[in-house]
């Protein structure tokens, strides 16, 4: 694997889960019986996210032409702990500790896909 494609995929990774938490952000800023239409060109926050939402997939694309989609795709998976962890910290949203142990599995599936490739 090149590295350049490895890095477009972690920016991948991250800007898809930074999407979620603007998304996440700007949903939390819309009053109620407003329409989501007219609010995504006021609210930085979903537009931010929409963009990130957009932008995301094009590294993916570009990763995926040098490294394996059974490496690719699964690695995807990082944004569960990068998105779980971001809502803990920015939102204060509870986890409780079998989300936590979830989410160490999957970093324990990551570490098996990487040493394997």
């Amino acid at each position: 694997m090149i590295y350049g494609a490895v890095l477009l995929l972690v920016v991948a990774i991250v800007l898809t889960s930074v999407g979620q938490l603007l998304i996440k952000k700007g949903a939390l800023t819309l009053e109620d019986g407003q329409s989501l239409l007219k609010s995504i060109p006021k609210n930085p926050w979903l537009l931010g996210g929409l963009g990130c939402a957009i932008i995301a997939p094009m590294g993916y694309m570009m990763a995926l032409r040098q490294i394996p989609l059974s490496v690719a795709f699964p690695s995807m998976s990082a944004t569960y702990i990068l998105v779980s962890a971001g809502a803990s910290v920015f939102f204060e949203e509870r986890m409780s500790p079998l989300s936590w142990f979830s989410i160490a599995l999957i970093v324990a599936g990551l570490t098996f896909i990487g040493v394997s490739s």
